[in-house]
């Protein structure tokens, strides 16, 4: 039983019976961990449902990433890309700027994917948009930046796979000093 705040060890259905009785009160923090535990049960219709109200009544940032994302994989891109737009461009929310690089790049608009990344990644500081945008600079053969923005994921966040590229873009330089250090590194954060 939660007494005073409730914790990640209460059982599902409490929490869920807490979460209704906010939903009843219209609040959207309610309404977005409710379409949360919904996908954790893999109910979908009942995620989106509350996604919905989040987004659509509160404009709940989180909310309208999350319904970007499914929309996405649902291959509905006109709503995902209305729902990820509003979260990245007028929330500045790195996980839907990070969405909307890789739905750009799976769509093959480099630039437009280019341009999301590079926010998450410099303006947000986040490093799997990092460590993104310097694949997408090592596929277009951009080595430089490439390097950068993996030293970034890899330097400031050790971030494994960085320094695994890292070392190989080393090795194809015939820089096997620097490539053994980043391939250790990778070792030591990896046992992190």
């Amino acid at each position: 039983m939660c007494t005073n705040h409730c914790t990640d060890h209460q059982q599902p259905q409490d929490k869920k019976a807490l979460l209704f009785a906010a939903d009843q009160l219209n609040d959207a923090h309610a309404q977005f961990n409710l379409a949360l535990l919904y996908e954790d049960e893999n109910n979908p219709e009942l995620a989106k449902k509350y996604y919905h109200r989040a987004a659509d009544e509160h404009d709940h940032a989180g909310a309208h990433n999350n319904l970007g994302f499914m929309y996405a994989h649902e291959g509905n891109s006109e709503l995902a890309l209305r729902y990820l737009h509003n979260a990245a461009d007028k929330h500045n929310l790195a996980h839907a700027q990070l969405n909307l690089g890789l739905f750009y790049d799976a769509d093959k608009n480099i630039e437009q994917a280019k341009h999301y990344l590079h926010c998450a990644a410099d303006t947000n500081n986040f490093p799997q948009a990092q460590f993104i945008l310097a694949s997408v600079y090592e596929q277009q053969n951009d080595i430089e930046n490439a390097k950068k923005y993996f030293h970034r994921a890899a330097d400031e966040h050790r971030l494994y796979e960085a320094f695994i590229n890292l070392s190989a873009l080393y090795k194809q330089e015939n820089n096997s000093e620097k490539a053994e250090h980043y391939l250790r590194l990778a070792q030591e954060s990896d046992a992190e």
